[in-house]
């Protein structure tokens, strides 16, 4: 049985912790139906990573997510999905992922080709305005610098202060090249694969991540990329990095339907 839910958009428009939302503030899931909160239940069930529902047996976050620092793939059946749900550990209902399958181009130190698609054991119940596919730029879609978007995840403003509810904040798309220069600073190449997002020279309001990935930027309600890696929290000079996912649609509809 082959599941095709999951939508896609084309358009132009002018290692784990806990993932946060810098200056945001907190949301109800009716806001962003296809978010889900991807726990590790090795390390108790917290917070680990963010993603989005594909599909009533696909989800989509980043491939950093499920590695160890060296390089190990974590067991697929220790990780859950909580969808439907504003909070990391009340309402909403829990899925077990049964597949991990990580980009092939994936780099854990470049963090090139960061995205993953999971599949999980049971069928995800999808209902309107709680449980909801999420709409994925498709290959022809493009996004200028300056364009303000919006970033998503469960956290607080601080990375030393979390909660448990479902957090957005928004800043705007760094200009490729300005960005590329800021990380050379550290000896970290930024790629055309990635969208960098945050407040240029201001901060505060951004994504930090201790080791977390996963949770999505969105224009006008469609997800546009996948929270990579974040040099310092909602720094003034480094953007947050982002994987694009226009370029990768193919393979995320292919991996998404693989064997169904």
């Amino acid at each position: 049985m082959k599941v095709y839910t999951f939508l896609l958009f084309s358009c132009f428009i002018a290692y784990g912790k806990a993932q946060y939302i810098a200056g945001g503030e907190a949301v109800n899931i009716t806001e962003y139906p296809y978010a889900a909160s991807l726990q590790y239940t090795g390390s108790g069930a917290d917070q680990t990573c963010g993603g989005v529902v594909l599909s009533a047996t696909a989800l989509l976050s980043a491939a950093s997510c499920f590695y160890t620092a060296n390089g190990a793939l974590y067991n697929p059946g220790d990780w859950r999905a909580r969808v439907g749900s504003s909070f990391v550990s009340t309402d909403g209902r829990n899925y077990t992922i049964r597949l991990i399958t990580a980009h092939p181009d994936f780099e854990l130190t470049t963090r090139d080709n960061n995205i993953a698609v999971l599949r999980t054991v049971s069928f995800i119940e999808l209902v309107p305005g709680l449980v909801e596919v999420a709409r994925i730029a498709g290959g022809a879609f493009t996004i200028a610098p300056r364009n303000s978007i919006s970033a998503i995840g469960w956290g607080a403003a601080k990375a030393s202060e979390p909660t448990e509810q479902l957090h957005h904040v928004s800043a705007f798309v760094i200009d490729q090249e300005t960005c590329a220069v800021r990380y050379q600073d550290i000896n970290f190449a930024v790629t055309d694969n990635m969208i960098c997002f945050g407040w240029l020279d201001v901060g505060v309001f951004g994504q930090c991540s201790e080791g977390g990935a996963g949770s999505p930027i969105v224009v006008n309600g469609g997800v546009v990329g996948i929270h990579s890696w974040s040099n310092e929290c909602a720094s003034l000079r480094y953007p947050s990095l982002n994987t694009r996912t226009s370029p990768y649609w193919k393979w995320i509809v292919d991996t998404a339907n693989a064997g169904n």
